[in-house]
């Protein structure tokens, strides 16, 4: 009986699968983390944007 060497067809289709489970488990992670970061710096631009308004009318006002 000779002795196999490599992997079965099984085993490659386990492995492909385990890895792409966690790749889109990581995904979804920084898909949120994104969004997150989006939001954050959309709400920054507003602040930014209100207060050099409120400057801009608080130097020009009599």
């Amino acid at each position: 009986m000779k002795n196999k060497k490599g992997f079965t067809i099984l085993e490659i289709i386990m492995v492909i699968g385990i890895i792409s489970i966690l790749f889109l488990t990581l995904k979804n992670t920084f898909q949120y983390k994104q969004k997150d970061y989006l939001y954050a710096e959309t709400c920054i631009n507003k602040i930014y944007g209100d207060m050099n308004n409120f400057s801009y009318a608080a130097m020009t006002s009599k």
